[in-house]
C-alpha cells in the first residue's frame, strides 16, 4: 500500500523540503558550527567544563525534534479519523 505523503523522492527535492524556510538552513549550518566550536574547546581543556560535551549536541537535537515533530503529527490525526 503506497503511502500518501509530501515529501518529494529525489534527493535534491528532500534537501528542498526540508530547507527551504531559510531559518532552518541557518539553524542547521549554526548548530553544526556550534557543535563543532564545542567539541573543540570540551577536547582542548582536557574536558572541562563538563556540561559542554553534551550541551554540544543540543542545537542539532532541537533541529531534528522541529523536523520530525510536524511531520509525523498530520499523519497521526489522519489515522484517527
Amino acid at each position: 500500500m503506497p503511502m500518501n505523503s509530501t515529501v518529494p523522492d529525489t534527493v535534491a527535492g528532500r534537501i528542498r523540503y526540508y530547507f527551504t524556510p531559510w531559518w532552518r538552513t541557518v539553524w542547521f549550518i549554526g548548530s553544526i558550527v556550534w557543535c563543532i566550536a564545542a567539541t573543540v574547546i570540551f577536547n582542548v581543556n582536557h574536558y572541562e567544563p563538563s556540561w559542554l560535551g553534551p550541551a554540544s549536541v543540543v542545537p542539532i537535537l532541537a533541529f531534528v525534534l522541529v523536523m520530525f515533530i510536524p511531520h509525523k503529527m498530520p499523519q497521526s490525526r489522519q489515522r484517527r479519523d
